[in-house]
């Protein structure tokens, strides 16, 4: 377990401790600091979190709530603190948006496999990749602004609507109008055998991870859509193999939307 997991792990155990109005105020402070703080080295961020934790248990045992101790203001506070800290090396944040890149571009590649065919586009495989990572740049800055922004539910709701619409929209728009453009095709045992060497191998590293305790593992969140998205393109691939019946179109889309909602829940839930 690395120097980042066990302050992480402590910070889960300390935040027990929290009375209900304080755990409010620290999980949003938590939530603001790790998305807003995305360019400063991992370790400084936890330390820091932890800091301000031990500070408002202590402030707790003194009949003190968080919001008296730190002002009405957390979120100033939080940039003063994150503005004092240093900034991550070019090379970490290059890692970082490349890892992110990577995964993101692995998601549209497997995706076009879905259905059976045995081909895909790289103009495809670019669009949607640069389409996710806008995406997922603009739900995390949606997040972190709203966390301290007191708007209406209905608002918020309606702008995530629209948001989501646009990724959606995006996402049909290559699949419609670049599909022909730079295609690849691969033999479907190929598929087969590159997709199920894949999953064990993801099996095996979660297996591992989890067995460390390292619970907050970004594969351990999007694993579900990967696991749904790959096992559905196997099938289908047998299926276009063997000339038999593909999985009912209905059913697979429902099968790769609940894997997207778990993985959502996921990566929020071990977000904290």
């Amino acid at each position: 377990m690395n120097e980042v997991t066990q302050l992480i792990e402590q910070n889960n155990e300390l935040r027990k401790q929290l009375n209900d109005e304080n755990m409010v105020y620290y999980e949003d402070l938590l939530v603001y600091f790790r998305l807003k703080g995305w360019l400063i080295e991992d370790r400084l961020i936890e330390e820091t979190l932890l800091m301000i934790l031990q500070d408002i248990l202590t402030a707790q045992q003194e009949n003190e709530t968080a919001e008296d101790y730190f002002g009405r203001s957390p979120k100033e506070h939080a940039d003063a603190l994150l503005n004092a800290l240093p900034k991550a090396s070019i090379k970490q944040i290059s890692s970082f948006i490349g890892l992110t890149f990577g995964i993101l571009t692995f998601f549209s590649f497997i995706g076009q496999f879905t259905t059976g065919i045995n081909r895909f586009s790289l103009a495809i495989l670019v669009s949607n990749a640069i389409i996710s990572a806008c995406g997922v740049a603009g739900l995390l800055w949606f997040i972190q602004t709203m966390i301290y922004t007191k708007v209406p539910k209905w608002l918020s709701t309606l702008l995530v609507a629209i948001g989501s619409a646009c990724l959606f929209g995006g996402f049909l728009f290559s699949q419609f109008y670049l599909r022909t453009t730079w295609e690849i095709v691969l033999p479907h045992a190929f598929i087969i055998t590159a997709f199920s060497i894949i999953l064990v191998g993801l099996t095996i590293y979660l297996l591992i991870k989890l067995s460390k305790h390292e619970y907050q593992s970004i594969l351990l969140g999007v694993s579900p859509f990967l696991y749904v998205n790959g096992l559905v393109s196997i099938y289908n691939q047998f299926a276009a193999l063997s000339f038999s019946s593909f999985m009912n179109t209905t059913l697979q889309l429902l099968l790769i939307l609940a894997s997207a909602g778990v993985s959502y829940f996921l990566l929020f839930r071990f977000s904290k």
